[in-house]
Protein backbone atom coordinates (compact mmCIF):
# COMPACT_ATOMS: atom_id res chain seq x y z
CA UNK A 1 0.00 0.00 0.00
CA UNK A 2 1.50 3.44 -0.88
CA UNK A 3 0.97 6.17 1.73
CA UNK A 4 -0.95 9.32 1.19
CA UNK A 5 2.36 11.34 2.40
CA UNK A 6 3.78 11.16 -0.85
CA UNK A 7 2.23 10.23 -4.43
CA UNK A 8 3.38 11.10 -7.89
CA UNK A 9 0.54 10.95 -10.59
CA UNK A 10 0.25 11.84 -14.36
CA UNK A 11 -2.50 14.18 -14.55
CA UNK A 12 -4.07 12.55 -17.66
CA UNK A 13 -4.06 9.28 -14.60
CA UNK A 14 -6.13 11.67 -12.21
CA UNK A 15 -8.17 12.97 -14.99
CA UNK A 16 -9.75 10.07 -15.27
CA UNK A 17 -9.48 8.35 -12.38
CA UNK A 18 -10.45 10.92 -10.17
CA UNK A 19 -8.49 12.74 -7.48
CA UNK A 20 -8.61 11.81 -3.88
CA UNK A 21 -11.76 11.02 -2.73
CA UNK A 22 -12.71 13.44 0.33
CA UNK A 23 -15.39 11.18 1.96
CA UNK A 24 -12.50 9.52 3.83
CA UNK A 25 -11.21 10.53 6.74
CA UNK A 26 -7.55 10.37 7.04
CA UNK A 27 -7.57 6.75 5.92
CA UNK A 28 -8.16 4.57 3.12
CA UNK A 29 -8.06 7.79 0.30
CA UNK A 30 -5.06 6.37 -1.29
CA UNK A 31 -5.72 2.59 -1.12
CA UNK A 32 -9.44 4.00 -2.72
CA UNK A 33 -7.27 6.65 -5.33
CA UNK A 34 -4.55 3.39 -6.31
CA UNK A 35 -7.70 0.78 -6.46
CA UNK A 36 -9.29 2.99 -8.97
CA UNK A 37 -6.13 4.27 -10.77
CA UNK A 38 -5.18 0.41 -10.88
CA UNK A 39 -8.60 -0.41 -12.45
CA UNK A 40 -8.54 1.74 -15.13
CA UNK A 41 -5.42 -0.21 -16.67
CA UNK A 42 -2.84 2.57 -15.06
CA UNK A 43 0.53 1.02 -13.15
CA UNK A 44 1.37 1.76 -10.02
CA UNK A 45 5.28 1.89 -8.94
CA UNK A 46 6.91 2.04 -5.51
CA UNK A 47 9.96 3.86 -5.75
CA UNK A 48 12.23 3.12 -2.29
CA UNK A 49 15.19 5.14 -3.55
CA UNK A 50 13.32 8.54 -2.76
CA UNK A 51 13.35 9.54 -0.15
CA UNK A 52 10.85 12.45 1.88
CA UNK A 53 10.66 13.53 5.45
CA UNK A 54 7.29 12.49 7.03
CA UNK A 55 6.85 12.45 10.56
CA UNK A 56 3.86 9.67 11.15
CA UNK A 57 0.95 10.35 13.07
CA UNK A 58 1.41 13.86 13.70
CA UNK A 59 -2.54 14.00 12.63
CA UNK A 60 -3.84 11.41 14.42
CA UNK A 61 -1.64 11.04 17.49
CA UNK A 62 -4.00 13.25 19.73
CA UNK A 63 -6.98 10.76 20.04
CA UNK A 64 -5.91 7.62 19.24
CA UNK A 65 -9.46 5.98 20.13
CA UNK A 66 -11.57 8.36 17.99
CA UNK A 67 -8.46 7.99 14.72
CA UNK A 68 -8.95 4.50 15.19
CA UNK A 69 -12.91 4.43 14.87
CA UNK A 70 -12.18 6.78 11.83
CA UNK A 71 -9.79 4.48 10.41
CA UNK A 72 -12.83 1.64 10.92
CA UNK A 73 -15.13 3.55 9.18
CA UNK A 74 -12.63 4.52 6.30
CA UNK A 75 -12.25 0.53 5.55
CA UNK A 76 -15.96 0.06 5.60
CA UNK A 77 -16.25 2.65 3.40
CA UNK A 78 -13.90 1.47 0.89
CA UNK A 79 -14.88 -1.98 0.68
CA UNK A 80 -18.67 -0.32 0.31
CA UNK A 81 -17.68 1.27 -2.61
CA UNK A 82 -15.84 -1.18 -4.25
CA UNK A 83 -17.07 -4.42 -3.17
CA UNK A 84 -20.68 -3.73 -2.18
CA UNK A 85 -22.94 -3.46 0.85
CA UNK A 86 -22.58 -7.47 1.80
CA UNK A 87 -19.30 -7.61 1.97
CA UNK A 88 -18.99 -4.43 4.69
CA UNK A 89 -21.50 -7.09 7.08
CA UNK A 90 -19.04 -9.69 6.12
CA UNK A 91 -15.88 -7.40 7.13
CA UNK A 92 -17.35 -6.26 10.51
CA UNK A 93 -18.30 -10.24 11.46
CA UNK A 94 -14.42 -10.92 10.77
CA UNK A 95 -13.84 -7.95 12.78
CA UNK A 96 -15.85 -9.02 15.48
CA UNK A 97 -14.79 -12.32 15.72
CA UNK A 98 -10.95 -10.96 15.67
CA UNK A 99 -12.02 -8.95 18.70
CA UNK A 100 -13.39 -11.54 20.54
CA UNK A 101 -10.84 -14.09 19.76
CA UNK A 102 -8.01 -11.40 21.04
CA UNK A 103 -10.44 -10.39 24.17
CA UNK A 104 -10.67 -14.68 24.96
CA UNK A 105 -6.49 -14.73 24.68
CA UNK A 106 -6.02 -12.11 27.14
CA UNK A 107 -8.61 -13.01 29.58
CA UNK A 108 -6.77 -16.22 29.76
CA UNK A 109 -3.23 -14.93 29.36
CA UNK A 110 -4.92 -12.70 32.86
CA UNK A 111 -6.17 -15.96 34.63
CA UNK A 112 -2.84 -17.80 34.09
CA UNK A 113 -1.02 -15.25 36.05
CA UNK A 114 0.59 -13.28 32.59
CA UNK A 115 -1.14 -10.16 33.10
CA UNK A 116 1.80 -8.11 34.00
CA UNK A 117 3.20 -8.52 30.86
CA UNK A 118 0.04 -7.76 28.57
CA UNK A 119 -1.67 -4.30 28.36
CA UNK A 120 -4.95 -4.75 28.79
CA UNK A 121 -5.58 -1.09 28.05
CA UNK A 122 -7.21 -2.59 24.98
CA UNK A 123 -10.25 -4.65 26.42
CA UNK A 124 -12.08 -1.51 27.01
CA UNK A 125 -10.71 0.42 24.04
CA UNK A 126 -11.17 -2.75 21.24
CA UNK A 127 -14.91 -2.95 21.85
CA UNK A 128 -15.49 0.73 21.82
CA UNK A 129 -13.43 0.92 18.92
CA UNK A 130 -15.72 -1.03 17.14
CA UNK A 131 -19.12 -0.78 18.50
CA UNK A 132 -18.40 3.29 17.27
CA UNK A 133 -17.74 2.31 13.86
CA UNK A 134 -20.49 0.30 13.10
CA UNK A 135 -22.51 3.16 11.96
CA UNK A 136 -21.20 5.45 9.11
Amino acid sequence: QLMGACIMARRKTLEETGLLDEQYFMYYEEVDLCYRIKKAGWKIYFTPEAEIIHYAKQSSKQADVDMLVERNKSLYRFFKKHYGRLSVYTLRAILFIGMLVEISRTLVSLTKGAGKRIDIHWLKTDPEIYIRSLFF
